[in-house]
């Protein structure tokens, strides 16, 4: 008998298994834990998840992608393999965000047990299945149990942790374009997360479905975040429909007042860790390296936090447990990094935060910026809404038409643009923000390059460092955007 032949059967009811199996999750007696819910500003309602109707995502895609993972790691035993019951056990610590608890798996296992009792109670191999659930439950248990304990005791130590969730009230919007808006919060709890590391939100607009948003700010005990969110043509083709909902909903309908849910998401599925910890062991060649940036649309939130690690005196990429520089105990200056980020759209309106970068070019000579678009004609769809239009004024230091490494790269000319005596965005270099980069870097064998945005987009530009410029893989750090 094969375990495999009874996963094959079940994949064939797995709507009726899972429809079973959630049933049975409802009905359980146990509450589920403290979990708060989005809310609309002024919108009245509990503040906490009474049941699980209320917490369970109606996620589809996120769901079946799971399974595929962990029915990848099944053995003929019954038994996961160990990178599969590593992710059990963190999966558990997640899935608190859904009020599920170490005492609920026992009711979820029951529930789908006597769900594939009842869609396929012959299937070759349906004991060793039922077995496999059983252990995949204990895992997720052992996963809760083990995080709440290790919190009450970081508590219990006067230690910082991560709650497994936090509510961010929305203190700020702009809608930069009519894709794109930036979205401020106060979080309460403030959670602690690397740059670059996704949270994972739950809005009041998509309330049965958690995203991955990106933040702009580094980690700071205030607890305010600011995420950049669009979903112009090009945004959403990554993501399943409900990402595309969600990006869409929070476009058009986040406003100061909100509610939103945010949780830690650290690791990927192999238990990697997720953003920059460029204070780790095995980054330390690259601690003194000038750094390379490549970013791509909302890419660009993530590297700017980044950025603002150094500006507000910490280390590029340290994780949020590293001390900033200026503090260490001989009293000496932090040692700043060189910066030249490329940040790239697909057309002037995209390059949603051009005057704030070039502002922050001119405020610290460590930093270069160079915006860069497919094209230089902006559509009405990415033109930037009256109050968003970069203002005049030539920010000195910026590139200009006769700088070496701008030659022969076209510009923003009167031709273009209804603002020809605006010098900030008479910078843009016209082409592919990869291509240009490659191009226009300098002695790029010697930085580490860090690049944000598209999985494809980052492939092809690591493909290239590596094959072009002979970089070494551990000089190259991708931050790929996923919305899933």
């Amino acid at each position: 008998m094969s375990i495999h032949h009874a996963i094959d059967a079940a994949r064939a009811h797995r709507e009726e298994i899972i429809f079973g199996a959630l049933t049975g999750l409802l009905s359980c007696p146990n509450a589920p834990l403290n979990v708060p819910l989005p809310r609309i500003a002024g919108s009245s309602g509990p503040d906490l998840a009474t049941h699980f109707g209320e917490t369970i995502p109606q996620d589809a895609p996120t769901l079946l992608h799971l399974l595929d993972r962990c029915e990848r790691g099944v053995e003929e035993s019954g038994e996961f393999d160990y990178p599969t019951g590593s992710l059990l056990v963190q999966l558990g610590s997640s899935f608190r965000r859904h009020g599920l608890g170490a005492t609920h798996y026992a009711s979820l296992s029951e529930a789908i047990l006597a769900s594939i009792d009842r869609h396929i109670p012959d299937a070759d191999g349906v004991a060793s299945l039922k077995d496999a659930v059983e252990l995949a439950c204990s895992l997720l248990a052992h996963g809760a149990a083990e995080a709440t304990e290790n919190e009450i005791g970081a508590k219990a130590r006067g230690e910082e942790i991560n709650p497994p969730t936090a509510r961010a009230k929305v203190v700020d919007v702009e809608l930069r374009n009519p894709t794109m808006k930036v979205v401020r919060m106060h979080m309460d709890p403030p959670l602690r997360y690397a740059v670059g590391e996704a949270l994972l939100a739950r809005t009041p607009y998509t309330p049965m479905v958690w995203r991955p948003v990106y933040a702009a700010l580094p980690a700071n005990p205030d607890g305010l975040i600011e995420i950049h969110v669009s979903c112009g043509a090009g945004k959403t083709q990554h993501g399943d429909h409900l990402s595309n909902d969600f990006l869409r909903t929070v476009v058009s309908h986040a406003q100061i007042g909100d509610t939103w849910v945010l949780s830690p998401e650290p690791r990927d599925e192999d238990g990697r860790p997720y953003g920059l910890h460029l204070d780790d062991s095995q980054f330390s060649a690259e601690t003194n390296r000038p750094i390379l940036m490549i970013a791509e649309s909302v890419g660009l939130a993530p590297v700017r936090a980044a950025i603002l690690q150094q500006v507000m005196g910490g280390v590029i990429g340290a994780t949020p447990d590293a001390a900033p520089e200026d503090v260490r105990p001989n009293g000496t200056a932090p040692t700043m990094r060189n910066v030249q980020l490329f940040w790239g759209a697909h057309n002037p309106g995209e390059l949603y935060e051009l005057e704030g970068m070039m502002g922050l070019k001119n405020a610290f000579d460590w930093l270069r910026v160079v915006p860069v678009a497919n094209q230089l004609h902006t559509p009405e769809d990415s033109r930037p809404l009256p109050q968003y239009e970069v203002g005049s004024g030539n920010p000195e230091g910026s590139l200009s038409a006769d700088d070496p490494e701008h030659a022969g790269h076209a510009t923003l000319d009167s031709s273009v643009e209804e603002h020809p005596s605006d010098e900030v965005t008479r910078q843009i270099v016209q082409g592919d923000v990869v291509d240009v980069a490659l191009r226009q870097a300098r002695k790029i064998e010697e930085k580490t390059v860090i690049i944000a945005g598209s999985p494809e987009m980052i492939s092809r530009a690591s493909r290239e460092l590596v094959e072009r410029h002979n970089l070494a893989p551990q000089q190259i750090i991708e931050l790929p955007l996923r919305f899933m």
